[in-house]
């Protein structure tokens, strides 16, 4: 096998404050001839093997290839390059994205990137081993509960039901919570005590004294839970992680709402012993991509990897 580092090229935009990412025709190409990851914070196609060389150079999307791609891919993966760094959810998302586009990739794309994925998650996992055990203690979760900051008797009602819901609803298992979803979940599946029906909005949102919207901004959920939530005189506080300041809309005058620009602002402002990990790891992430390109990515290293 050749080696699959060297063959690698990533393009990668980060959204700007008002969530705007890529343009449409330039989005809807990469997302036909290359694996195209779309997060909150970012979006970046990733290419490999012969269609490499062939990954188009956009003067407004950066461009990376060899260790540098790897290295970018791998501090993504590992939540480095998150807001909040050494978060879990991206990886989550990642992983999420891979396993639809296996289904749809050609076999020959799929044969040149399989073992640089597989190796990436390998890789990932490690590091996290290494560097960023804890680190989750600062993730969404631990920052969304000091932002609602519930008492004792608080009702914490989740909208949505995604990985995103599923990663932070273990910090609050100390309360009485909640899910609601537009289609039917199971709250076990979420991680919390009830749920709610579809049909049934109306009464979730009577339900609860706290709201956690996991949702990204769509503007009829976003309508509707706005609508609802005006309407709750129960109400303390909300947090609304799919939205950044500048996308509020209809939420520009509620007042107890805090949005993902709040959630970053309280991570910065608060110090922590594990920066000295994140850049460890940071470290070891570009280390990591180095030796690989310098060794090669083989076959039996990719044996190895999937037997690990």
């Amino acid at each position: 096998m050749n080696n699959a580092i060297h063959q690698l090229t990533v393009l990668h935009s980060i959204r700007d404050k008002a969530g705007n990412g890529m343009p449409d025709k330039i989005r809807n190409a990469l997302q036909e001839k290359s694996f195209f990851v779309s997060t909150c914070m970012r979006e970046f196609a990733v290419f490999a093997g012969a269609h490499a060389a062939a990954a188009p150079r956009i003067d407004e999307i950066q461009r990376l290839s060899g260790s540098a791609a790897y290295a970018f891919l791998l501090q993504t993966v590992t939540g480095l390059n998150s807001s909040i760094p050494g978060e879990t959810n991206v990886q989550g998302q990642v992983r999420k994205a891979w396993g639809n586009w296996r289904h749809i990739a050609s076999p020959e794309r799929l044969h040149a990137l399989d073992p640089v994925m597989h190796r990436l998650f390998a890789d990932a996992r490690e590091i996290r081993r290494q560097f960023l055990q804890g680190i989750g203690g600062h993730s969404y979760g631990s920052l969304t509960r000091k932002l609602l900051n519930p008492g004792p008797d608080a009702r914490v009602l989740f909208v949505g039901a995604g990985d995103l819901a599923r990663s932070i609803t273990p910090y609050f298992a100390a309360f009485d919570t909640a899910c609601w979803n537009r289609h039917a979940t199971d709250a076990a599946t979420v991680g919390t005590h009830n749920g709610f029906a579809p049909a049934d909005s109306l009464d979730a949102a009577g339900w609860a004294t706290h709201v956690v919207l996991t949702t990204p901004a769509d503007n009829h959920n976003d309508r509707q839970w706005c609508c609802l939530l005006n309407a709750v005189p129960t109400l303390k506080q909300a947090v609304h992680l799919g939205i950044r300041r500048a996308q509020r809309g209809y939420w520009e005058n509620f007042s107890c709402l805090s949005d993902l620009d709040d959630v970053i602002e309280l991570r910065q402002s608060q110090t922590s012993l594990r920066t000295l990990n994140v850049k460890h790891a940071r470290r070891a992430c570009d280390s990591r991509a180095i030796s690989l390109a310098a060794a090669g990515l083989t076959a039996d290293c990719y044996r190895r990897v999937r037997a690990a």
